[in-house]
């Protein structure tokens, strides 16, 4: 049951696909979580007992067949194992969700801190056309260090070198 969650999971996950990208953290984690809840459960429901069909090979009367009974409700040391099993997956899959989950900015959030700044900036330029201002160039100085910082992966830094130029090109603006 829980595999047939997981798969259905999976398929609307690639079929939202172009309207949602799931991020790979939640990803991990629903999987996880599925996995974990499946295997919680055959553990806590034992199966049913199932009386075998009548047949000319019958073994006596009260002759019962278990079916998916396993070892593993019998010895307790088995199902110790199996829960020291679990809650390994789960620290594991904790873990690696924790770890996906990006801790700062973005290069996606620089790049947009950048292009404001550029269009801020070419907009400052064309209201001062021809005019050499100190600000303007201290302003594309900021928008180039911006740059450099975005491909050096300082992503942080990048947000803040092109705050830097947007503030400078509109104190020119007015």
């Amino acid at each position: 049951v829980g595999l047939s969650f997981v798969l259905c999971f999976v398929g609307v996950k690639m079929t939202i696909v172009d309207l949602y990208k799931i991020p790979i953290g939640i990803s991990l984690g629903v999987v996880g979580g599925i996995l974990a809840l499946s295997i919680l459960a055959s553990l806590m429901i034992k199966p049913k007992s199932v009386g075998s069909p009548a047949s000319p090979f019958d073994f006596g009367s009260g002759f019962k067949k278990r079916v998916g009974r396993s070892l593993l409700y019998n010895k307790p040391h088995r199902r110790m194992r199996v829960w020291v099993w679990l809650a390994a997956v789960v620290a594991i899959l904790a873990i690696v969700t924790w770890a996906s989950i990006p801790s700062g900015p973005s290069a996606d959030e620089a790049m947009a801190a950048i292009r404001v700044a550029q269009h801020e900036l070419v907009q400052a330029q064309r209201v001062h056309r021809g005019a050499n201002s100190p600000t303007l160039n201290d302003a594309q100085a900021a928008l180039n260090l911006a740059w450099s910082l975005l491909e050096e992966k300082r992503y942080e830094e990048a947000i803040l070198a092109a705050h830097q130029a947007t503030a400078l090109s509109r104190k020119l603006k007015g």
